[in-house]
């Protein structure tokens, strides 16, 4: 969890630098975009462990710890798993985006 953390940490730290590149460049219209993509995915990524926590502390319990209401539990991951769905594929139409004004760029400089 750790290493995972600390990529994520220096994901973010690249991802501003960016950020901050593209909005005094040539393409600024293109960091609105990426950090529109990074909202997205921070939301697929507390999704995720909201999800993996549950099937953790409710579908496998450990000694000790307070055994959930398992049906409510595999609704609410069932949910989880729909809503990341959804915000994948707006990911997707936004990396779409991406490429798009990507093209019209390199036309426009070729």
């Amino acid at each position: 969890m750790q290493i995972t953390t600390q990529g994520l940490i220096e994901c973010g730290h690249r991802l501003r630098a960016i950020q901050t590149e593209l909005a005094h460049s040539n393409a600024p219209q293109l960091a609105p975009l990426v950090d529109a993509i990074q909202n997205r995915e921070n939301t697929v990524l507390r999704k995720v462990v909201e999800r993996d926590q549950l099937r953790k502390t409710t579908l496998k319990p450990e000694d000790g710890q307070v055994e959930r209401d398992e049906d409510e539990a595999r609704e609410r991951i069932k949910a989880l798993d729909e809503e990341v769905k959804l915000v994948r594929t707006e990911i997707a139409e936004l990396m779409q985006e991406v490429y798009a004004e990507s093209v019209e760029l390199q036309l426009a400089e070729g």
